[in-house]
């Protein structure tokens, strides 16, 4: 049997909920009207596209470009392919100025230090005719070149370099031609990860002298692009 407090207890409460739910269902009816506008809103309101997409993680697609933009790291292999304006000077005759197509092949063999090998070949504008030379130096021709360049930050998106190469001419070469020493400064910058641009200015000395003995100096500048072929 059910003891007596408790049952009293318990038709105390039923006796009270049925008494208070009139009075009650006139404010529930009023809240329920008061929130139904604001729940109206917030669902017909379309989410805001910045907001989703920096809620929505980043998802990496199959093949996509996430390598770092820096000019090389040890074992980067690079193509290079430039223009080139060149001249040369001699106190006894007025050279052409020749116009260059020029490709390399760079390696780095450590962080800093890169070898390269190219060629150049060129056309010529200008000149005197009684003085401009049809072979030797500064005359039209194909030119072979191999040296070293030191990088100072190949690791940050752009950096200047200097080296020294040496310049052979495969064609239109005369008897006792030795080259020619070329001292180079450059600036490459990285415009994505596989693509970067380069600006370079060098200075040369030939190794042989002219026909009356005099030296003979070379300006070169170039602009191009560099290809990262390998990583």
């Amino acid at each position: 049997s059910i003891p007596a407090p408790s049952l009293a207890f318990t038709a105390w409460r039923v006796a009270s909920h049925d008494a208070a739910w009139p009075c009650m269902r006139p404010l529930l009816v009023a809240c329920a009207l008061a929130v139904l506008p604001s729940a109206l809103a917030s669902a017909q309101t379309p989410p805001d596209p910045q907001t989703a997409a920096a809620a929505t993680p980043r998802q990496v697609l199959a093949g996509e470009n996430v390598e770092p933009r820096v000019i090389g790291t040890p074992g980067t292999v690079t193509l290079g392919v430039a223009g080139n304006l060149d001249r040369a000077f001699s106190t006894e005759d007025f050279f052409t100025t020749n116009y260059t197509a020029h490709v390399d092949a760079s390696y780095f063999l450590t962080r800093r230090l890169v070898v390269r090998a190219g060629l150049a070949g060129s056309g010529a504008l200008g000149g005197d005719d009684d003085t401009t030379m049809p072979v030797g130096t500064g005359a039209p021709a194909l030119r072979g070149f191999a040296g070293a360049l030191y990088y100072f930050t190949p690791r940050s998106i752009w950096s200047v370099y200097t080296g020294a190469d040496y310049w052979g001419q495969l064609t239109q070469r005369t008897a006792g031609d030795h080259g020619m020493a070329v001292g180079t400064v450059g600036l490459q910058a990285a415009v994505s990860s596989r693509v970067s641009v380069f600006a370079e200015y060098g200075y040369g000395l030939n190794l042989s002298r002219g026909a009356d003995g005099e030296a003979i100096t070379r300006m070169l500048g170039r602009v191009g692009v560099r290809l990262r072929i390998r990583q």
